[in-house]
C-alpha cells in the first residue's frame, strides 16, 4: 500500500498544531513536567513538514536546510523534555550536538557536494537514528523510577521510529532509487517513514501527557 505523501504532510502538520494547542491549554506555568519543550518540538515538526514539500518552490536553504534542522531540533527538545521530567541535566553535546551536525552536513551537501535524495536521507536519518538512541539511553535506565505507563508509549514511539528509519533506507535502496527522487514522491519507503512519523508523534505526545 502506498499513501498519498502530500496528504500525509498535511495530516502531520495539522496533528502537530492541534496537539501543541491542546497541551498548551493544560500546561502549568512552572512546567515541572517538561511539556513546554514538547510544545516547541511539535511546532518545529509542523514547520518542517510545511517546508519539505516546497522543495523547488522556495530556496533550498528553507526547504532542505531549515526543514532538517527543525526535525533534529524537535528531537533535541523531546530529549530536553525527558530530562526536565526526570529533573536532571544532560550533557550539552547530547542535546545540541546532533542539530549542529545536521546543520553542517546539509549545508555541505547544498554548497559543495552534489548529493541525491538517497544520499541526503542516509546522512540526515543516521543522525536522527542517533538521536532516537540517545532518547532511549535517557529513558530506559529511569523506567523503574518513573511512575505511570506513559513512559512506555514514549519508548514505543521511539522504537517504532528506529524501525521505520532502517526499513525506509532498505526499501529505498533495494527497490525505489529510480522511482523516488523527490520528498513528496509516492513509494513504499515514503509510506513507511511518514506514517511512522505520524504514529511517533501521537505516541510520544500522549506518553508525555500521561
Amino acid at each position: 500500500m502506498q499513501l498519498h505523501i502530500p496528504t500525509m504532510f498535511v495530516v502531520i502538520v495539522v496533528a502537530s498544531v492541534i496537539l501543541a494547542i491542546s497541551i498548551g491549554a493544560i500546561t502549568r506555568r512552572d512546567d515541572r513536567d517538561g511539556l513546554i519543550p514538547i510544545i516547541a518540538a511539535l511546532g518545529l515538526v509542523a514547520l518542517a513538514f510545511v517546508l519539505f514539500p516546497l522543495r523547488g518552490i522556495i530556496p533550498d536553504l528553507l526547504s532542505l536546510w531549515m526543514a532538517n534542522v527543525a526535525v533534529s531540533g524537535a528531537y533535541a527538545l523531546m530529549l530536553i523534555a525527558v530530562a526536565k521530567f526526570q529533573q536532571r541535566r544532560l550533557p550539552a553535546w547530547m542535546v545540541f550536538g546532533p542539530p549542529a551536525l545536521i546543520a553542517a552536513a546539509v549545508a555541505v551537501c547544498l554548497t559543495w557536494l552534489s548529493v541525491d535524495l538517497f544520499g541526503r536521507i542516509l546522512i540526515t536519518n543516521t543522525i536522527y537514528l542517533f538521536q532516537d538512541v540517545l532518547m532511549l539511553y535517557a529513558l530506559i535506565p529511569y523506567v523503574p523510577k518513573t511512575v505511570g505507563r506513559g513512559q512506555y508509549l514514549v519508548i514505543a514511539g521511539v522504537l517504532l521510529n528506529i524501525a521505520a528509519i532502517v526499513s525506509r533506507a532498505i526499501v529505498l535502496y533495494a527497490a525505489e532509487l529510480d522511482s523516488v527522487t523527490f520528498i513528496a514522491d509516492a513509494g513504499v519507503s515514503q509510506s513507511i517513514i511518514f506514517l511512522s512519523s505520524f504514529a511517533h508523534l501521537i505516541l510520544v505526545t500522549i506518553g508525555f501527557v500521561l
